[in-house]
């Protein structure tokens, strides 16, 4: 550890923070005192809520949770919602917005059905995810394109595209 404990901490090797709800582990970290924000790189794994994500680099603000992470997966406990993405911006506890990335229910690497899309918003507040420029796919096949379209991010009952299970 290096930095001047008053302003900014430069942690290496194994770096785990855990703050509330929020667990974050790395290879490097650099955290702001003042700004309460935190800069992890390599081997980026975070737990928030039961909600799992892993990337590359990751920048949030501790405090309040909004950040973002790249080149990440994600793994969500409540609707086992998973996928790929560019990137996962973090907008606040209930709300994540994915960029250039992949949704789906069904469990491994290679989902029977996914969405793709140019960004999705995940609310699990609300319980429901929209996603803008939308293409289905099932088994690797695009069937269904669409402007936008909305899912229930849970079982409940909702008009629009219902997430086989």
């Amino acid at each position: 550890m290096t930095g001047r404990p008053d302003r900014e901490l430069i942690l290496d090797r194994d770096v785990e923070i855990i703050r509330g709800e929020t667990t974050l582990s790395s290879d490097h970290a650099t955290y702001w005192v003042s700004e309460d924000e935190v800069e992890v790189s390599g081997n980026v794994r975070m737990t928030r809520f039961g909600d799992r994500y892993t990337g590359d680099k990751m920048r949030i603000k501790m405090d309040t949770g909004v950040g973002y992470v790249t080149n990440t997966t994600y793994l969500m406990q409540e609707s086992n919602g998973q996928g790929r993405a560019d990137r996962i911006n973090f907008e606040g506890e209930d709300k994540t917005q994915v960029v250039e990335g992949t949704y789906s229910t069904c469990e491994g690497p290679d989902p029977d059905w996914y969405i793709k899309a140019s960004t999705l918003d995940l609310d699990t507040g609300r319980e429901v995810g929209s996603a803008q420029s939308p293409v289905v796919y099932f088994k690797g096949v695009p069937i269904l394109g669409a402007f936008s379209m909305s899912f229930p991010l849970s079982g409940a009952r909702k008009s629009g595209f219902l997430a086989p299970t």
